[in-house]
C-alpha cells in the first residue's frame, strides 16, 4: 500500500489537499497511521506544548460571519500572520500524550478547533493502526 513518510526535527511535517466531500453522504473517514515514538514533553492543552506524532486534520467550511466577534477577531489575525483563511471549523484526531482515549477538548488557541484523542501513550507505538471515525458524530 502507498504509505506517507512524515518527519521532522524541531518542527512540523504535513501535506493537505482540498476535498468536496458531502459528510451525510460519506460520513466515514477511515486512515492508518503509525508513531514511531510518543511525545512525552507534549500537551494539547498548553499553548506552549502543543504537538503529536501524528494527526488528521479535517477543515469545514461554513459561514464565518454568523461566528461571534471574538472568533472573528481571531481569525482575522491568524490571515495576517499565516496569509491563509483558517476554516470555519476543524477538527483534529490526534495521537495525545497524557489524555485518555476519545477525550475532547478545543485548542488552547480557539473554539474553532476541537481535538480528539483517538491513540495515546497506551497504543503501541512503531505499530500500525487502523482507525475509522463517523465525522457527523464527532463534529457534533
Amino acid at each position: 500500500e502507498p504509505v506517507l513518510w512524515a518527519t521532522s526535527k524541531g518542527s512540523a511535517s504535513g501535506l493537505w489537499t482540498r476535498l468536496d466531500v458531502d459528510p451525510v453522504a460519506t460520513p466515514i473517514v477511515e486512515w492508518r497511521w503509525r508513531a514511531e515514538a510518543h511525545l512525552d514533553e507534549a500537551d494539547n492543552t498548553d499553548p506552549a506544548r502543543e504537538d503529536a506524532p501524528v494527526r488528521l486534520i479535517l477543515a469545514f467550511d461554513g459561514d464565518k460571519a454568523s461566528l461571534p466577534v471574538r472568533d472573528q477577531m481571531f481569525f482575522e489575525r491568524a490571515r495576517l500572520f499565516a496569509g491563509v483563511d483558517m476554516p470555519y471549523a476543524t477538527l483534529m484526531y490526534i495521537w495525545g500524550h497524557g489524555q485518555p482515549l476519545e477525550a475532547l477538548f478545543a485548542s488552547p488557541h480557539t473554539s474553532r478547533v476541537q481535538k480528539i484523542v483517538v491513540c495515546n501513550d497506551g497504543t503501541g507505538t512503531r505499530e500500525w493502526h487502523r482507525l475509522r471515525r463517523n465525522i457527523i458524530d464527532d463534529y457534533r
